[in-house]
């Protein structure tokens, strides 16, 4: 039960996090800005991490949560930098 609160509480804290860092962003500005993005990316990582690590048993009581599109927000591997 502990695990699954700490879970909890760094997805509400990566939220929290993404509220404050576009508020107030266009899509423009949002797509201009690397460091937002780098930013907004880390946090949905952290979310589909903590998601994963949940308890199956929890994410069943809450079906209505796309657990699964939660879960894809985790990067699959090293990204390709192109060099």
């Amino acid at each position: 039960m502990r695990r699954e609160r700490l879970f909890l509480e760094d997805i509400i804290a990566a939220s929290e996090a993404l509220v404050a860092f576009t508020q107030g962003q266009t899509l423009a500005s949002f797509e201009a800005n690397l460091m937002l993005r780098s930013a907004v990316v880390n946090q949905l990582t952290i979310i589909g991490e903590a998601v994963a690590h949940l308890p199956v048993e929890l994410r069943e009581r809450h079906p209505t949560i796309p657990w699964a599109d939660i879960k894809a927000f985790r990067p699959r591997g090293t990204p390709k930098t192109g060099h």
